[in-house]
């Protein structure tokens, strides 16, 4: 069984955000398959990872999602010192999390050994989409108690998360090179952007042209690189690698999906 640790990130009442995702994602019965090794947060990441610790502990996810709600309802912002001391430690945490990906990638090219000193660690980002909040947020925000505001932010917490693991869904089918599998996971109408030097510069409509699209990244070897962190925010995007002709080295791009209903609505795949 994979095993997860999840790092929380702080910021006043934008941690209500936080908040929101972990009830999400621990309530989810995607995660089953999977174990929470450890948690950890700064300010009121802290909190967050304390209080779903505590019910995970005990058995109960579902009770972390409650605790959340209950706390976030009653409590949100912090001091100036804390704004000031989760900027360094998110700082930190970036710089780390750089360090990480280096890591896999020298596991991925064999510089280092694997099975020995060192794994691979795959590296996931859940972040406010800034884009989709009624509200702007900043600095001042941080310290807004408005019942609305905090539910807002709890409410996108768990749209993040319900987006991110359909993700993980179209992600796990795409990197098994199940054509049906990701077929399954398109919505109704998608729309493919392919360009160079993964495809010709285009749009692909339709079930039909779709699925041809997708049997050709197949074919070309096209694959998603964990040893880069795969984030959620506006969109969700991937780093994807393919192999080159021979006289070339292995492409190197990204691909950027726009979810609908938990289903792909819209995917670019394009160089980096």
């Amino acid at each position: 069984m994979p095993r997860v640790v999840i790092a929380c990130q702080g910021g006043g009442s934008h941690t209500a955000f936080t908040a929101g995702v972990l009830k999400r994602l621990l309530g989810s019965a995607e995660l089953a398959d999977y174990e929470i090794a450890g948690m950890s947060g700064t300010s009121g990441g802290a909190v967050c990872a304390l209080l779903a610790w505590y019910a995970l502990r005990d058995g109960d996810p579902a009770r972390a999602g409650r605790l959340l709600e209950q706390f976030w309802t009653e409590n949100s912002a912090s001091t100036p010192v804390d704004m000031l001391i989760n900027n360094w430690v998110l700082w930190a945490l970036y710089q780390e999390l750089a360090f990480i990906e280096k890591i896999d990638q020298l596991l991925e090219t064999g510089q280092l050994d694997k099975g020995q000193k060192y794994k691979q660690v795959v590296i996931r980002v859940i972040e406010l989409s800034r884009g989709r909040l009624p509200r702007g947020l900043g600095s001042a925000s941080k310290l807004n108690r408005d019942p609305r505001f905090i539910k807002d932010l709890m409410s996108h917490g768990g749209e993040q998360a319900g987006e991110f693991i359909a993700a993980l869904s179209f992600e796990r089918a795409w990197l098994s090179q199940d054509v049906a599998a990701v077929l399954e996971l398109f919505a109704e109408d998608p729309e493919i952007v392919g360009a160079p030097p993964f495809s010709p510069l285009r749009s692909y409509n339709g079930s039909e042209q779709v699925r041809r699209f997708v049997q050709r990244q197949f074919s070309r070897g096209v694959r998603m690189d964990l040893t880069h962190k795969h984030v959620a925010r506006e969109r969700v995007t991937w780093t994807i690698r393919a192999r080159g002709d021979g006289q070339q080295d292995d492409l190197h791009g990204y691909a950027e999906a726009e979810f609908r209903s938990g289903k792909v609505a819209r995917l670019r795949i394009a160089a980096a």
